[in-house]
């Protein structure tokens, strides 16, 4: 299995488009409504046994996810391309693929829209479910979480003062499932 840092990484996907974040936020839009039901495609497929469709579906999404910077879903559909292409899978690493997917359809889907991108910072600005979920997973997936990361998910939930130390503690301590017991009260 694998563990992710960052599901986009923003800075990469704008090198790749010159700078153009209206472009890039179009495609990842165009991303996130290809793949935002992957699982239940590529669960069809496996449970026909059809390894070659499910390799196309596999292989198109690692290309287009890692050359638009979406990390996460690159790393974990890499290890379930090279599975398919032995005829195997692995449900435990299915399961990171498509958790990868949501969180980054989520991601995806909390971009500014006013003028498609146009004159918006890079950086992602997140509603306060998509904080609260992606704050999640990284506690789960045991991820180093920057400062300025978890300030603006914290800020994106309109998390109270409190509530920021009993959580930013929390990680500090590495006590994760403390951390998410706090961060459920957000949710």
């Amino acid at each position: 299995m694998t563990t992710i840092n960052d599901p986009i990484n923003f800075e990469f996907g704008l090198k790749q488009l010159n700078g153009n974040i209206a472009l890039l936020y179009r495609l990842l839009r165009k991303f996130a409504d290809e793949y935002r039901d992957i699982d239940t495609r590529l669960t069809a497929l496996l449970e026909q046994q059809d390894f070659a469709g499910a390799e196309i579906l596999v292989h198109t999404l690692k290309g287009v996810s890692g050359n638009l910077g979406c990390n996460a879903v690159f790393d974990a559909s890499k290890i379930v391309n090279q599975q398919i292409k032995s005829l195997e899978s692995n449900s435990d690493d299915l399961t990171v693929l498509f958790t990868q997917v949501s969180a980054t359809v989520a991601i995806i889907d909390a971009l500014p829209t006013e003028g498609d991108g146009s004159g918006a910072s890079a950086t992602p600005q997140y509603d306060s479910k998509a904080a609260v979920k992606l704050l999640m997973q990284a506690l789960t997936n045991h991820e180093f979480i920057s400062t300025d990361k978890l300030n603006g998910w914290f800020d994106a939930m309109g998390a109270t003062p409190m509530q920021r130390q009993q959580i930013s503690s929390a990680i500090d301590e590495l006590d994760y499932d403390a951390a998410q017991q706090y961060l459920s009260a957000l949710a």
